[in-house]
């Protein structure tokens, strides 16, 4: 079960790239500026002056990191620790 996790995890966190870099491709077709990869994930999309398939990109990052965040908290929640057992 716990390795099923993990395989979802994986692919749920390339799916946050993809469309993270997708956001990029778009904001740079609007505002003709380049954004570095780097710094494209590691910062907020850009939801304003996008176009609507830019945001409807956007609008999947963010529900594809929720996924990504549950299943960390499943995960978290499923996992014995020696140190949290009681004696």
């Amino acid at each position: 079960m716990k390795g099923l996790l993990v395989a979802l995890m994986v692919l749920d966190v390339y799916v946050v790239v993809y469309y993270r870099l997708l956001v990029r491709f778009y904001y740079q077709k609007v505002t003709q500026r380049r954004e570095t990869a780097l710094g494209a994930l590691f910062s907020f999309p850009p939801y304003r002056v996008l176009p609507r398939q830019g945001r409807r990109c956007v609008q999947r990052y963010w529900i594809s990191l929720l996924v990504l965040i549950a299943f960390v908290l499943v995960l978290a929640w499923n996992i014995n620790l020696p140190l949290a057992k009681d004696p």
